[in-house]
């Protein structure tokens, strides 16, 4: 017997064993018998520690893992199904993993350990009452457990059943007026082989509309100056002076006609007339 036996509940589970070869001192040592509490000792998750194992008359001259410990209940006093559940209540489980709680990786907990928990015994009849309903529930639970495992299958096995049925037409009644589907499909299977055999035409494109030119900060501050705000009338000249970089104010040498000396770009210089008089 090794941890993954100690199943769900307190049962064991004895489908998977491992064998070797014992001598008949380790065999009488080691074997089970009806009745006996296999307790989990070390393990790297402390929720598996104190675990504990009932087993029965079906696991009879097993052996048992050194990383287990076997508890023998003094029948007289207790009874070892109610044992079992009381090491697996929520107040005992807390103070089974206080105390097997390790820095290490590795949670023991050792005989003494286990010797120190506390364990109230009721009456005998007590306690063959409590593990009775016990029992009880958890029977119940496995009932339940199992239809919900039914149900989750069957709704699997639905959905196809039901696809199946809705493209068989026999979900809901059925219009004999209706197209057949077999003529739908031939109906667009042939406008899909039309469409194939037309020429495709491209879309014309849109012209773009022109982008305006992004202002500066020394546009911005060429249309401030002193010397060219407000002297600009002609409304093309205005609009030339938005998108100009550098514009001065100055006269022609030779005929003293004001005019506006603008730089465009590093090297280049254009000259535009003024053709009204500020």
């Amino acid at each position: 017997m090794r941890i993954p036996n100690i199943g769900s509940h307190g049962r064991i589970d004895a489908t998977d064993l491992k064998r070797a070869e014992f001598d008949g001192n380790e065999i009488h040592t080691l074997a089970l018998q009806d009745g006996d509490l296999l307790v989990i000792r070390s393990n790297g998750s402390v929720e598996l520690v104190g675990a504990v194992g009932l087993a029965t008359s079906s696991e009879v001259g097993l052996l048992f893992a050194g990383y287990l410990m076997r508890l023998r209940v003094d029948l007289a006093q207790a009874r070892p199904a109610f044992v079992r559940m009381w090491q697996a209540a929520t107040d005992q489980r807390r103070l089974i993993e206080q105390t097997a709680k390790s820095t290490s990786g590795v949670n023991n907990l050792n005989a003494e350990e286990l010797r120190s928990l506390p364990l109230r015994l009721p009456q005998l009849r007590e306690q063959d009452e409590i593990v009775r309903r016990v029992e009880a529930l958890f029977q119940l639970a496995d009932r339940i457990e199992a239809r919900h495992a039914a149900a989750i299958a069957q709704s699997q096995r639905l959905a196809p059943l039901t696809l199946a049925k809705a493209f068989r037409g026999e979900l809901v009644p059925q219009d004999p007026n209706d197209e057949p589907a077999s003529a739908r499909l031939a109906r667009i299977a042939a406008q899909r082989a039309s469409a194939a055999t037309e020429p495709k035409t491209r879309k014309p494109r849109q012209p773009r509309a022109p982008r305006a030119p992004k202002e500066t900060a020394a546009m911005s501050k060429s249309r401030q100056d002193h010397d060219v705000k407000g002297h600009c009338t002609c409304t093309w000249i205005q609009q030339r002076c938005g998108c100009l970089r550098t514009v001065k104010m100055s006269a022609r040498r030779d005929t003293g006609e004001p005019a506006i000396w603008s730089y465009r770009s590093r090297f280049r210089r254009t000259w535009r007339p003024r053709s009204h008089s500020s």
